[in-house]
């Protein structure tokens, strides 16, 4: 194998595909040499993710007030609701945004990393910017087919309680057709969970593919698709095993603050102070440090799912190229 660049006489060393243990221990090393920046990457979309969502509760709260004993008049209910809808329709562009600088910003610093290169904050969103467009539509893209079942099913779903409600007469009608309908909704729902994860599976390399080699959002899933062959198993296994790590760090985290809240309730009742004020700014207190867990997890789990899929793209494409020139990080 030789080409420009490449002497005829180099030693040549045959790329054979990552087993499940070494693709887990490649990408914790680099999870482990890299996360002061991978994290900071990272911090990028799960804090605006919060900075959208916190102040749309606190509007929530705010125009419903539902401490409130006297019901408000429906023009003004149907208000509220309307301005909630426009609100949450922000906050997800908000986050669509987000996330469509941060996936290939993140795969970017992840390929960096994975082929011995440095990688910084600046450059990794500095090349994601370049072609914002084009990763926005490959984000719509990936969310549309992904979902695309669901869609239908929840489609069918209506539809068919519409259809029932009319034959009853404002009822969901007789008790043996929702009998029927109800079973038929569990495996419906199931099929189109399974073919959910199916195709993030499939299109796992989509991003990776997308900002290495320069592809379209439409070329870049084809191609996550044909890369994926043969390490679908791997993919799932990986994501997997990193979503039950991230599980039990939360699971440890939540029980260490509600020990924490309860030993402090307990404090409080037996010093007896008084509610308000103390009581409420330590549910304040509270819920800030929830916040702040819930943003640092977010993001740790972003960028293990990322180098993830970084990792076994690139070790795909070494294997379809067959071999690469010894000591040489990056296929030729």
């Amino acid at each position: 194998m030789s080409g420009p660049g490449v002497p005829s006489s180099a030693p040549l060393l045959t790329v054979l595909p990552m087993t499940f243990g070494q693709a887990l221990d490649r990408v914790f090393r680099l999870l482990k040499g890299n996360w002061k920046v991978l994290l900071r990457i990272a911090l990028v979309p799960s804090t605006i993710m919060a900075a959208s969502f916190v102040p749309l509760v606190g509007f929530f709260i705010g125009i419903v007030q539902p401490w409130r004993d006297a019901p408000r008049p429906a023009p003004l209910a149907g208000s509220v609701i309307g301005l909630l809808l426009v609100a949450m329709v922000i906050a997800q562009m908000a986050m669509l945004v987000a996330y469509a600088l941060y996936q290939p910003a993140a795969s970017y610093a992840a390929l960096q990393a994975d082929a011995g290169e440095s990688i910084s904050f600046r450059g990794a969103y500095g090349r994601a910017w370049m072609k914002v467009g084009r990763y926005l539509w490959l984000m719509m893209l990936k969310g549309i087919i992904a979902a695309a079942p669901t869609i239908v099913f929840a489609a069918m779903v209506g539809g068919a309680v519409l259809i029932l409600t009319m034959h009853g007469n404002g009822h969901l009608g007789p008790s043996g057709a929702m009998l029927l309908l109800f079973p038929l909704i569990i495996l419906l729902y199931t099929l189109s969970e399974a073919y959910m994860i199916l195709a993030l599976i499939w299109m796992a390399f989509a991003f990776p593919a997308s900002i290495q080699e320069d592809l379209t959002a439409a070329a870049s899933i084809v191609r996550s698709v044909r890369l994926t062959k043969g390490a679908r198993v791997r993919i799932f296994l990986l994501g997997a095993v990193i979503y039950a790590i991230c599980y039990v760090a939360a699971l440890v985290v939540e029980c260490i603050l509600g020990l924490v809240g309860g030993l402090a309730v307990i404090a409080g009742m037996a010093l007896h102070v008084a509610m308000n004020p103390w009581g409420y700014i330590g549910i304040g207190i509270a819920l800030m440090c929830l916040l702040a867990f819930l943003i640092l997890w977010v993001a740790c789990s972003s960028a293990a799912y990322s180098v993830a899929f970084a990792v076994l793209y690139r070790n795909q494409r070494m294997c379809e190229q067959g071999m690469t020139p010894l000591g040489d990080p990056t296929p030729a």
